[in-house]
């Protein structure tokens, strides 16, 4: 595993901690890991420099577009950011993944501990009804739990991380 993956392992971790503790991932965190990935892909040419930043602020396009409905906090967006920044172009879709997946399995434990599984499967649907049926509108979610989406993240970043070393089976190709 290279040394960017590993910062960038690292610098999750810290924000798992922070996240879970008061809900909030800082700013020096996140700005911190996109600065030092954006060093260290310049170290490995301009190529690596442009890919890192387009995969960055693609990331962090969609990621506001998500924040904009409510539905992730902006310290998560900009740390699936930093992190896109820190990986090679290939991994960048399969982290998105991989985050997305981890996110649903942690919104449904929290919505099952909290007893609100029946209901946030019911939001579910009713968020998916204009994908499935074109004209439909969607119906807005209420308030729920929040949830501390830096676990999701750690989760994606562990799964690329781990198809770098171990689980290769993980490793997505395009």
């Amino acid at each position: 595993m290279s040394a960017i993956l590993w910062m960038a392992s690292a610098a999750v971790v810290v924000a798992v901690a922070t996240d879970l503790r008061g809900r909030r991932i800082p700013n020096w965190l996140t700005a911190g890991l996109a600065l030092a990935a954006l060093t260290l892909q310049a170290m490995g040419g301009s190529y690596n420099l442009l890919v890192a930043l387009a995969s960055m602020l693609g990331t962090f396009v969609l990621g506001t577009l998500v924040f904009a409905r409510g539905w992730l906090g902006g310290g998560d967006v900009k740390l699936m950011a930093a992190v896109a920044a820190a990986l090679p172009w290939p991994d960048t879709p399969a982290f998105l993944l991989y985050t997305a997946i981890g996110g649903g399995l942690l919104a449904l434990v929290v919505a099952g501990a909290s007893g609100r599984l029946g209901a946030t499967l019911r939001g579910t649907f009713a968020l998916a009804v204009p994908l499935l049926y074109p004209g439909a509108i969607a119906l807005q979610p209420r308030d729920g739990a929040r949830v501390p989406y830096a676990l999701a993240i750690a989760f994606g970043t562990a799964c690329v991380a781990f198809s770098h070393t171990f689980a290769p089976i993980l490793r997505l190709t395009l």
